[in-house]
């Protein structure tokens, strides 16, 4: 399944949309603490001025006309930009849309374009059927409205993993996955360019399902590596992953020009060869292709031949040159990966050739390859590796900073 690695653009930690440019950014907590080095990668914990608990505000629908809240526990419900109780009780059913004068709850006109409606701690939220942790954030003035899960970090961990991975995997292949989640959350967090929300819960972040997606063992590994996250040079490391490198990770500044992080430097992997995912065949119909590759100046009706132009050093695809009847152009993989379709074109570590009407692709792996291989991380978790060990190996240089208690 992101973009100083944060552009504007949405983009997927684990390599469905292409991405993104690296911007400086001061991360909370970056003063290092007492150093505990364990299998090569530096565990720190920093010091007891950083914050006890991580939040993060977790855009859950867009675009909507109404949704219907409840719970029945005792509840706020006030202006997000004052902080002002515009009421408060308990047992909450409410049908709540948006109106040019403010929020509507049940009925009854709020007078504020933003609201924050907040449960006893501990308590769940329901919105339309769907129950989450932590507080709802509405935003809407012009009729639709804009809905984030405002949540506790690890609470949020908790509720994409099993979206990401098994949770019968072995428990160290977990924890390593769990710290890389939590570092490209607060990661993305850092460079927010949305003053309503920090992430969005589908693949462009991290695929997040609320309460109903949490899982024991998933629980017990985020609980067991709570506040940690990767550091590179003072600054939250972007962590990328993705499900499997299929024999090398790739060099994040091949994608991402201005990515030269040394922990995402790219290396071998000989761990992913369990994966299912480790050979693939799609077949494209020549037409699909043809309607994806129109845009102005460039209108093929038909496709003479299709080649990979050049690769990188990890073998991956950088440019494909296509023939049509009206010219010849290159384009970049990560752009036809994304025309045609990340699960279709499943990494652009590949071979393309025609069959008849079609063009089949043939390659290795899944997703961009940047960072933690998952498949790679369950392999050497099954050898034995413990969850730093796996870490150490993906993120190279990184260090392990325990933020929170």
């Amino acid at each position: 399944m992101v973009p100083s690695l944060m552009s504007n653009r949405k983009h997927n930690p684990r390599g469905s949309t292409p991405g993104v440019a690296v911007r400086k950014h001061n991360p909370r907590g970056s003063t290092p603490g007492v150093a505990v080095v364990l299998a090569g990668l530096a565990l720190l914990v920093a010091p007891a001025a950083c914050r006890a608990a991580e939040q993060i505000r977790v855009l859950v629908l867009d675009n909507v006309n109404a949704v219907t809240i409840s719970t029945p526990a005792p509840y706020s419900i006030r202006d997000a930009d004052s902080g002002k109780v515009l009421v408060s009780g308990t047992g909450l059913n409410a049908r709540i849309w948006a109106q040019k004068k403010g929020i509507n709850v049940g009925g009854r006109q709020s007078g504020s374009g933003r609201i924050v409606i907040t449960p006893r701690e501990g308590a769940v939220i329901t919105m339309n059927n769907r129950a989450y942790r932590g507080a709802l954030q509405l935003s809407g003035r012009t009729g639709d409205l804009l809905v984030a899960n405002l949540i506790d970090v690890e609470d949020y961990i908790k509720g994409i993993a099993v979206r990401e991975i098994s949770h019968y995997w072995p428990p160290e292949a977990i924890k390593a996955n769990a710290v890389a989640f939590r570092t490209y959350a607060l990661y993305r967090r850092e460079h927010a360019s949305r003053s309503d929300y920090d992430v969005t819960a589908d693949v462009f972040s991290q695929s997040y399902g609320g309460r109903a997606a949490e899982r024991y063992r998933i629980t017990e590994a985020v609980d067991a590596t709570r506040g940690e996250v990767l550091y590179y040079g003072g600054k939250i490391l972007p962590a990328f992953y993705s499900s499997t490198c299929g024999g090398s990770t790739e060099d994040a500044s091949r994608l991402w020009r201005e990515a030269n992080i040394p922990p995402l430097a790219g290396r071998r992997c000989d761990f992913c060869k369990d994966s299912p995912h480790l050979r693939w065949r799609s077949a494209v119909a020549k037409e699909t292709i043809i309607a994806k590759l129109q845009k102005p100046g460039r209108t093929p009706n038909d496709i003479k031949s299709m080649a990979v132009a050049s690769r990188t050093p990890s073998g991956r695809a950088l440019a494909v040159r296509i023939t049509t009847d009206a010219r010849a152009f290159t384009i970049a993989a990560q752009e036809l990966r994304s025309l045609i379709g990340p699960d279709v074109v499943k990494s652009t570590n590949f071979a393309v050739f025609p069959s008849g009407k079609n063009f089949i692709f043939e390659g290795l792996g899944w997703g961009h390859g940047v960072g933690l291989c998952q498949w790679g991380a369950y392999s050497m978790a099954k050898e034995g590796k413990n969850y730093r060990q796996i870490l150490d190996y993906y993120y190279p240089g990184a260090e392990l900073r325990k933020t929170s208690p």
